[in-house]
């Protein structure tokens, strides 16, 4: 489907308000590429004071969108999701007329900054330290989350003294010391590729990240992520980064058998846990609701001060699973049919 010639309509008439005699507004994506994949997802309050929601349009339009008007008690917003691009969200003027909108493509993919510090000695660990990085970049980017990750440190096992090493340790219990040494920078998100996450004494994580509050980790660091070598997984660092990026608490795995499951969901998604070998090295989704939950969630890491010099949507408190009414985010397992 060539995306960027036209839309393809994902609304129920019922939500919407149905037909009506009065002039259809529009809207198009200025500038936009089939190569971009833009969704376009819209709020808005009809002029049957019908409240338009989470209406998803695929392409880059034109497309009708019924006849909106200035919102007086439905939440009205448009946010573009596309690949090589910020999520970008605005607030379309639209009137008692008929309007056109012209909406303009995001800047370029949102930057997170990442310092890696292989801790491991294993031949394989700086490799597998770099690709594990490279797939979290395309994973992110070929679900238009709208972010990149920016290397901005890469420090290997032969520059650590035994010293470094036990700063680093091997899970969250050594985070707050952590977080006061020059191993750690509190306006980048560290990734250590450790030999093993030690967690209870008959268990290892893939990998850990050390956002909740716990005796060792006293205000959390959802910046802090250990990735274990032991048991690597080419998808267990974009699995953390989506912890750090808000994907925490009800919100935080989509899955695992026997204990967890978020309706919507299927095993390829990356926040799916308790897989085994191969398939987690399977999973290659994120959805569109968790997506805009990694930029605009309060949870966010991205949300806290100095976590990214690029703009976004702007902090919000998102339920965990949606729809909740008042609550200005799309449900989490929002996503292309």
């Amino acid at each position: 489907m060539n995306q960027g010639a036209r839309w393809v309509v994902v609304a129920l008439a019922a939500t919407i308000g149905g037909p009506s005699n009065d002039p259809d507004d529009s809207m198009v994506v200025d500038k936009a590429s089939a190569a971009d994949e833009v969704v376009v997802i819209v709020d808005g309050q009809m002029k049957s004071d019908r409240c338009l929601n989470d209406s998803m349009f695929v392409g880059s339009g034109p497309v009708t969108v019924g006849d909106l008007v200035k919102p007086t008690k439905c939440p009205a917003e448009t946010t573009i999701f596309s690949k090589g691009h910020a999520l970008t969200t605005v607030r379309p003027p639209w009137s008692k007329d008929q309007d056109a909108i012209v909406l303009q493509m995001g800047p370029s993919l949102r930057e997170v900054n990442v310092d890696v510090y292989v801790v491991s000695t294993s031949d394989r660990a700086e490799d597998w330290a770099r690709t594990d990085l490279d797939r979290a970049r395309t994973l992110y980017d070929q679900n238009r989350t709208g972010l990149t990750f920016t290397e901005t440190k890469f420090v290997t096992s032969a520059s650590l003294s035994e010293a470094q090493v036990a700063t680093i340790g091997t899970n969250c219990r050594q985070a707050d010391g952590l977080k006061s040494s020059t191993l750690y920078a509190s306006d980048r998100i560290n990734v250590y590729f450790v030999p093993s996450i030690m967690i209870d004494y008959d268990f290892t994580n893939r990998g850990y990240n050390c956002f909740e509050k716990k005796p060792g980790n006293t205000d959390g660091a959802p910046n802090i992520i250990y990735i274990s070598v032991l048991r690597h997984s080419p998808t267990t660092l974009a699995h953390e980064l989506g912890h750090g990026l808000g994907l925490q608490g009800a919100a935080g795995h989509t899955g695992e058998e026997g204990t967890t499951y978020i309706e919507g969901f299927e095993s390829v998604n990356i926040m799916w846990t308790g897989l085994d070998s191969d398939e987690a090295a399977a999973k290659d989704q994120f959805s569109l609701g968790q997506g805009f939950r990694m930029n605009a969630d309060e949870r966010s890491w991205l949300n806290r001060t100095k976590a990214s010099s690029s703009p976004g949507p702007g902090s919000r408190k998102c339920h965990p699973s949606g729809p909740k009414n008042k609550i200005p985010c799309p449900p989490l397992a929002f996503d292309l049919p």
